[in-house]
């Protein structure tokens, strides 16, 4: 197709924003290239490796088991009340907010949540959105003409937003606050009393607060506050303003399957997101999502209180008032054993990875800075490359050295050369990218 020289360009705001401009860059490298089959250390991957984190067996049982079923047609359009209900009862343990399934609305992912959500709002309307951030964030405004407010956070709080800060930004014509909860690159939690404030700010200004919180697993801190461990979701979260958003991608490693969910109180809010639906949510992971969140339901309620064997009993006793009889007889106390070790297992090798790539950041001179993650799996690191993080990452790149994601793609400036690695990797591939990104710095520096 031939493109007119005086052919209006698409999204014209895009091919201006220079965070957009550089996660271009950076995925024109890899738009080609099955980064699973390379032997090139990838510590940019933004999701799991099945090979070393795989997801239970079950969940590989229960898609098998609907294909086969050919039973993969239409489904409501706001996904099906029974699996509404197990994400509301999930949800109601992280916090009792005494959500329902009239709180829940299927989605392809979380992205399509964060553009259906936009899509509620006029052209006009203004969404403030904090730096760093992953890209798609600010791509879901621009593409539907919104006005795009940023702010760049400070070190100094981990790069995260605070109240006041966005309390200098919002006026008439702000809609929303975009926020990523814990933040994408930093994987850092707002502390609750500043997520508390900020939820405050916004209800009194009318404006939503929209929270990204595809990140909330493999949690490694809790707050502690009057000596309690503490979840990082305020009383107030349950105000008509916040809008939540969240996916199986991250956590479960189930990216490819784009399977979401949008939570809220504010009735017209999922109402008017049925109307906004860019087709019905595939049924294929239906009952294997269902059953995961039945056991890690369970598993959440009891993990820090009671022996393993304990807790496989009382999820065993409680089968039959979650699932349907053919569910109770496949669901064993074996294999509920077998899911809540792999939970396990993925968990303490993740928290295993993470302590190990910290301790070698530590220890490298060539690493000026890092932010500690409190969940997920990726680390923010600051090198002393002295051309920026975007010739970093291609210098890395060209010489098959390892992959990483430089900072300027989540609106860090370049100069600075922060980077994002990823380590939901086998052992090996960590040792072996680290190595390479540290004898690489320690010869160009």
């Amino acid at each position: 197709m031939t493109i007119k020289k005086n052919q209006k360009m698409f999204f014209p705001k895009l091919k201006k924003n220079k965070i957009i401009i550089a996660q271009d860059e950076v995925e024109s490298y890899f738009r080609n290239i099955d980064l699973s089959k390379t032997k090139t250390p990838n510590l940019i991957r933004g999701y799991l490796n099945q090979n070393e984190f795989p997801f239970p067996k079950l969940i590989s049982d229960y898609l098998i088991k609907k294909i086969k079923s050919k039973e993969l047609g239409y489904q409501p359009r706001i996904g099906p009340k029974h699996l509404r209900e197990i994400i509301s009862f999930y949800e109601n343990i992280k916090f009792p907010a005494n959500y329902d399934k009239n709180d829940i609305i299927l989605t392809h992912g979380s992205l399509d949540g964060i553009e259906r959500v936009t899509q509620l709002f006029n052209r006009k309307s203004e969404f403030i959105v904090s730096l760093p951030t992953y890209g798609d964030i600010i791509k879901s405004v621009l593409t539907k003409k919104g006005k795009l407010v940023t702010i760049l956070t400070k070190r100094q709080d981990n790069f995260n937003i605070t109240a006041n800060a966005i309390k200098e930004k919002i006026n008439k014509n702000t809609a929303a606050v975009i926020l990523i909860q814990p933040g994408n690159p930093n994987s850092k939690y707002i502390k609750k009393a500043e997520l508390e404030k900020i939820i405050k700010l916004t209800k009194e200004k009318g404006v939503y607060l929209i929270l990204d919180e595809v990140g909330d697993n493999f949690k490694y801190y809790y707050e502690k506050i009057n000596n309690k461990l503490h979840f990082w979701l305020p009383r107030n979260i349950t105000s008509w303003n916040v809008i939540r958003i969240n996916s199986f991608s991250k956590g479960l490693g189930l990216a490819a399957l784009r399977y979401g969910y949008i939570i809220s109180k504010n009735p017209l809010i999922i109402k008017a997101l049925g109307l906004f639906s860019k087709g019905n949510p595939t049924p294929l992971p239906n009952e294997a999502i269902y059953i995961f969140l039945f056991i890690k339901s369970f598993y959440e309620i009891y993990k820090n209180k009671l022996d393993i064997n304990l807790i496989i009993k009382i999820i065993s006793k409680n089968s039959p008032k979650f699932l349907i009889k053919k569910d109770v007889k496949y669901l064993t106390k074996r294999k509920i054993k077998k899911t809540i070790y792999n939970i396990y297992n993925n968990e303490i090798k993740m928290k295993k990875e993470r302590n190990y790539v910290l301790k070698k950041l530590v220890l490298n001179k060539n690493i000026l800075d890092f932010i500690e993650p409190d969940a997920s799996y990726n680390i923010l690191c600051k090198t002393n490359y002295s051309k920026g993080s975007m010739e970093l990452f291609k210098e890395l790149w060209d010489k098959n050295l390892v992959y990483i994601y430089p900072g300027i793609a989540f609106g860090i400036p370049d100069n600075e050369s922060w980077i994002r690695i990823t380590y939901a990797n086998p052992h090996e591939v960590n040792r072996e990218g680290l190595n390479n990104l540290f004898k690489f710095l320690d010869k160009n520096n």
